[in-house]
């Protein structure tokens, strides 16, 4: 297995840039991969409370704490932690909305904790086994 780490900042306007996280892991060559995307916040680039204040303190604090928690998530995926969420008959759907933008998203839960959702994507009823999502409570509103 080969897991490719990568950082995403995307400005969003002059004075908001989010940041999110991704670990692609490739098995067995080209068969198969599975992205673990984390959305990790929204700040300014520069500034007193940007990501690059400080020397990129708070942009190294976040690659540290993302790649921690990706990587237990990726752990407990490998261990089968989510086989029964993943279940049909188990299946628990949620859905979200970022409190960056209007579109509505849903996905099966696989683990609810205090301060992060873990999720699998739902496209068209069905559920994207090929990408685990963390999003961070205090980012979304989840929806009825």
């Amino acid at each position: 297995m080969l897991l490719l780490p990568a950082a995403r900042l995307v400005m969003r306007d002059d004075e908001r840039s989010e940041l999110s996280f991704r670990v692609t892991a490739r098995f067995n060559g080209d068969e198969g991969r599975k992205n673990y995307l984390y959305l990790y916040g929204v700040r300014p680039l520069a500034g007193e409370d940007g990501w690059t204040a400080n020397q990129g303190r708070s942009f190294k604090q976040a690659s540290g704490e993302a790649m921690d928690r990706l990587a237990n998530i990726i752990v407990d995926d490998l261990y089968g932690a989510y086989r029964q969420s993943t279940d049909p008959a188990g299946q628990r759907i949620v859905r979200w909305k970022l409190l960056t933008g209007e579109q509505i998203a849903s996905g099966v839960l696989l683990k609810d904790e205090p301060d992060f959702l873990v999720v699998m994507p739902v496209f068209r009823d069905k559920p994207m086994t090929g990408i685990v999502g963390v999003l961070p409570k205090a980012l979304i509103r989840l929806q009825p």
